[in-house]
C-alpha cells in the first residue's frame, strides 16, 4: 500500500516540471475504469471532471478514478492509493493535515483538489 510518506519521498526528489511529467505519467499508466459518470460519482469542487467509485472488499476499501484531464487523474489515483485498503473507521479518522507535508509539493488548486477527493473517498465509504 503507498503512503503519504513514500509520495512525499518521491516528489521531493522532482523539480517542478518533472513534478508535473511523473503525475501525467501517473494518470497516462492507469487502467481507466469505466465509472459511470453520474452525480454520485463526481467529485465536487475541482477545476476538472473527476468521478470515483468505491468497492468494499473483505481487507478494506478499493477505489477506481475516471477523468479526462491526465495531471488529475494522476493526483486522483496517488490519493486513492494511499486510502486504498482502509476500513471505514480508519477512513473516518483522515483529515487534511494528514496530507499537509504532500500538500506542500503541490499549488492552491492542486490541494483543493486533493481535500475534494480525500472528502469524496469517505463519503463513498461511509467513513465520514
Amino acid at each position: 500500500m503507498a503512503t503519504i510518506t513514500n509520495y512525499k519521498e518521491i516528489l521531493e526528489q522532482l523539480d517542478g516540471y518533472a513534478r508535473y511529467t511523473y503525475l501525467l505519467e501517473k494518470g497516462r499508466n492507469y487502467k481507466e475504469s469505466s465509472i459511470p459518470m453520474t452525480d454520485d460519482t463526481l467529485v465536487k469542487g475541482t477545476y476538472s471532471d473527476i468521478w470515483i467509485e468505491a468497492t468494499e472488499t473483505p481487507v478494506g476499501w478499493s477505489f477506481s478514478v475516471r477523468s479526462g484531464a491526465l495531471q488529475n487523474r494522476g493526483i486522483a489515483v496517488m490519493v486513492c492509493e494511499i486510502l486504498d485498503g482502509m476500513t471505514a473507521d480508519e477512513l473516518s479518522r483522515v483529515v487534511w493535515q494528514d496530507f499537509a507535508e504532500l500538500g506542500k509539493l503541490f499549488g492552491k488548486e492542486d490541494k483543493k483538489l486533493i481535500q475534494a477527493l480525500l472528502n469524496k473517498c469517505k463519503k463513498l465509504s461511509k467513513g465520514n
